[in-house]
């Protein structure tokens, strides 16, 4: 694994695939978090939730394919930038990082999920 590139690609700022268009809502709720991907901001009712570079294209990732497993490959090759299989455990820290500030248990997520043997899956808003 080419440890300069992953850095540089955790630095990153958010791919165009992954921007908010102006035809799409850019205003998106995981629980009681609301996220707005165009001006970068999360936060619950009574705080803001800062995210890494990375956490915010994952969590962009995730948001733009709601409701769909992703696998590790392919959320190392469309949001690390990876495309060389490799034995990495990048995706579940990553995953354990944002869990921690998304979910309200995070030992116990029911919002970002883990999909046996097909990878990760950030679920679909259900009217309140």
């Amino acid at each position: 694994m080419d440890w300069n590139k992953t850095h540089a690609s955790i630095n990153a700022p958010l791919p165009p695939s992954l921007k908010p268009t102006s035809t799409g809502s850019s205003t998106h709720f995981i629980g009681n978090v609301r996220v707005d991907l165009w001006r970068r901001v999360a936060c619950t009712s009574h705080n803001m939730v800062h995210l890494s570079p990375l956490e915010w294209r994952l969590l962009a990732y995730f948001l733009k394919h709601r409701g769909k497993a992703q696998s590790r490959h392919r959320l190392l090759k469309d949001v690390w930038g990876i495309s060389s299989p490799t034995e990495t455990r990048a995706v579940d820290l990553a995953m354990h990082k944002l869990r921690r500030k998304i979910e309200p248990e995070p030992t116990k997520p029911r919002f970002l999920l883990t999909i046996l043997r097909k990878g990760y899956l950030l679920k679909k808003e259900t009217p309140s």
